[in-house]
């Protein structure tokens, strides 16, 4: 494939199914019952990685129930760490915490809407430990948008525009019996924060989770090449054009330390923001402008260097805007 610049990738910001297990009904009431359950738990401990493991606490989960909808659907808890939900989705517990958002000035690649300021992330979220899968996308929506349909269902789905992908995270929140996250109408998108639906991260809960601690240009360390040679801070954890010619199946590489796949690469990611400058002044839990004609994709793709793929890199994108490298995750807001 001949590698051009596409509208939607700038130098510039111009530019199966698996439910968690059923705990009985009088759980709470009964003590043998309730050790078990931990017993359970701590079996089910060994299938995720430590460095995941060792950053999430102990959680609530509102599990997908038999009868879709139902009041039993909303109403039992699941204490996990990880779920994995009617798609086959795995999602991790992002912790809450408090972070640099943005690249200091020093930072090989840094582009001037990345002015770095103090930001606090108040409540643990859930994440998708992948980005959706061409598989996951058609199982839910019966069609496959892919221009790289013969990588296989284990891809990242592409070529979703942001309206589309708002319309995906409804349709599992209602299918799973959660509280859709979004209203849509003729006036707009307009985004229920106390919803426990599906839903896409903000600009600022992504570059938290992506950074999963770290302060560097990449979660594995400093940017070394730029353009268009491979990077091996880069190379261990992304798909970029240093070493890909299309998207690549999702956890192929390292995850970062809170156990999060291909969050540098494979494909950009929509975020809920629309695009602005941003505010240095401390802030907690911002969710961007409050309006604006273009959305923020986050992460870098196989079609970009390796200065896109940094943690702080952002461009923007028409919400009805798609091509072969925007896609996106999921995330859930966690019930308090």
């Amino acid at each position: 494939m001949t590698r051009g610049m596409s509208s939607g990738e700038r130098e510039s910001p111009d530019g199966p199914a698996r439910s968690p297990r059923a705990a009985p009904e009088d759980l709470k009431d009964s003590t043998p019952r309730l050790m078990r359950g931990r017993f359970m738990l701590a079996s089910l401990a060994f299938l995720f990685s430590p460095a995941a493991l060792a950053s999430a606490q102990e959680t609530e989960l509102r599990a997908p129930a038999p009868k879709f909808g139902s009041e039993e659907a909303v109403s039992r808890t699941y204490h996990l760490c990880r779920f994995v939900n009617s798609l086959g989705m795995e999602l991790s517990r992002v912790p809450a915490g408090t972070f640099i958002m943005g690249s200091p000035e020093e930072e090989p690649g840094r582009k001037e809407d990345e002015a770095q300021h103090r930001v606090t992330i108040p409540n643990p979220f859930y994440m998708q430990v992948t980005e959706v899968t061409r598989g996951q996308w058609k199982k839910l929506m019966g069609n496959d948008p892919s221009h790289f349909a013969e990588c296989g269902d284990e891809c990242p789905v592409e070529q979703v525009t942001w309206n589309e992908a708002v319309e995906f995270c409804n349709r599992l929140s209602a299918l799973e019996g959660f509280r859709p996250a979004y209203g849509i109408g003729e006036q707009g998108t307009v985004w229920d924060r106390g919803a426990d639906g599906y839903r896409l991260p903000t600009e600022a809960e992504w570059e938290f989770a992506c950074r999963a601690g770290s302060t560097s240009a990449f979660c594995t360390g400093t940017i070394t090449r730029i353009r268009e040679a491979m990077d091996p801070n880069l190379d261990r954890v992304g798909w970029y054009f240093g070493n890909a010619l299309g998207t690549r199946p999702v956890r192929q590489k390292e995850c970062n330390s809170w156990g999060l796949y291909d969050m540098h690469g494979n494909v950009w990611e929509w975020c809920w923001d629309w695009y602005g400058q941003y505010d240095t002044r401390p802030a907690t839990d911002p969710a961007g402008p409050p309006d604006g004609s273009r959305r923020v994709l986050r992460g870098g793709s196989w079609y970009g260097d390796a200065k896109n793929c940094r943690s702080a890199d952002r461009i923007f994108y028409s919400p009805g805007g798609k091509n072969y490298s925007l896609g996106f995750r999921l995330c859930r807001t966690i019930p308090k």
